[in-house]
Formats: structure tokens, C-alpha cells, sequence
């Protein structure tokens, strides 16, 4: 049965609204962020905010799936370099569920929460 092992929390903040838990399994880290800011863009005057995960694992397989409070699936994705951008979304809390494997084809399941601003 795959397990991982959480070892610690940080809060960086300043961070384009980022808080980043840093979480150390199989060798390697994730940093996955539990907020996002919106930014408005100066002179395009388009909002983002970024929800991206860093991680310096190996993977076979990777897949991101992002909930709203209802259980609604509002974005998915298997490219771990694919962002999404929050922007464009009501400011609430969302849940995460990250599903793959790492190169050595242990499976690994990560779940959380992200809250937009």
C-alpha cells in the first residue's frame, strides 16, 4: 500500500499570496500552495492567480484534479507543468486531488485544499 510521509509545514509569505506546505515522500519534495491572490494585470486588466505545484519527484503518471465546494470537477489535468489559473473563479475554498506514479511505479494519492482570494 503507498504511504508518504509528511514531515513539515512552512508559510512563505509575500509570495504572490502563496502559502506552501513543503512535503518530503520518496525521495523528493512537493510544495504545493494552500491559497492564491487574485492579481489584476495593469494594463490588460485580466486576473489571475496561479495555482502551481512544485516538485522535484520523478513521476510516471500525474493527475490533478481541482473540486469546487459542491463535488463539481472544474479543472483536470495529467501535464504537471499545466497551471491553473484561478483568476476567472468566484474567491472560495476549492479541493485538490492529486493521483500517479512515482518512476519506481509506487502509486501515491495527495489530497488538500486551495483557497482563492
Amino acid at each position: 500500500m503507498p504511504y508518504f510521509l509528511l514531515l513539515f509545514f512552512t508559510f512563505i509569505g509575500g509570495m504572490n499570496g502563496y502559502s506552501q506546505p513543503q512535503e518530503h515522500s520518496q525521495d523528493c519534495s512537493w510544495n504545493i500552495p494552500t491559497q492564491v491572490q487574485k492579481k489584476t494585470h495593469p494594463i490588460k486588466h485580466t486576473k489571475t492567480a496561479i495555482f502551481k505545484i512544485d516538485n522535484s519527484c520523478n513521476l510516471n503518471e500525474f493527475e490533478l484534479t481541482i473540486y469546487n465546494r459542491k463535488g463539481e470537477v472544474i479543472f483536470t489535468t495529467t501535464d504537471i507543468n499545466n497551471w491553473w489559473n484561478a483568476g476567472h473563479i468566484k474567491s472560495s475554498t476549492y479541493f485538490w486531488i492529486i493521483k500517479g506514479k512515482y518512476q519506481n511505479n509506487n502509486e501515491f494519492t495527495k489530497q488538500g485544499s486551495l483557497k482563492v482570494k
